[in-house]
């Protein structure tokens, strides 16, 4: 039988800058929330993306999930960078994964984190 899942409140920016030379993915654990800074692929332009967390057992699952804003000819594949802060403190769970899916394009789901931590 699977564990419950409990929604978790998460803030998410969507198109922020980010240095040349920062890790595709960071994850940060501090203060009650874990911060999750990564890149989105993108298959055209303008597009958006929004974001949701859940607790089921031990596992903290992040999804990302973008749209296209216009006509999206799939022709112009990017990266947009993101910025997604999870409020919930880490003895909370051990393990994170963070998923990408794509509403308008046919790619599959993509688990880009999947990680545990230690306990504390």
């Amino acid at each position: 039988m699977a564990e419950p899942t409990s929604r978790v409140p998460v803030d998410f920016i969507f198109g922020i800058f980010r240095i040349p030379i920062e890790p595709a993915f960071v994850v940060e654990s501090a203060g009650g929330k874990v911060r999750v800074r990564g890149s989105f692929r993108t298959p055209c332009q303008p597009y958006n993306a929004t974001a949701s967390a859940d607790l089921s057992g031990n596992t903290l699952v992040l999804r990302v999930v973008g749209k296209a804003t216009g006509a999206c000819p799939q022709d112009v594949v990017t990266s947009i960078a993101y910025q997604a802060d999870v409020q919930i403190a880490s003895s909370a769970y051990s393990r994170l994964r963070v998923i990408h899916e794509w509403r308008d394009a046919n790619w599959p789901a993509e688990t880009v984190i999947d990680t545990t931590f230690a306990s504390k």
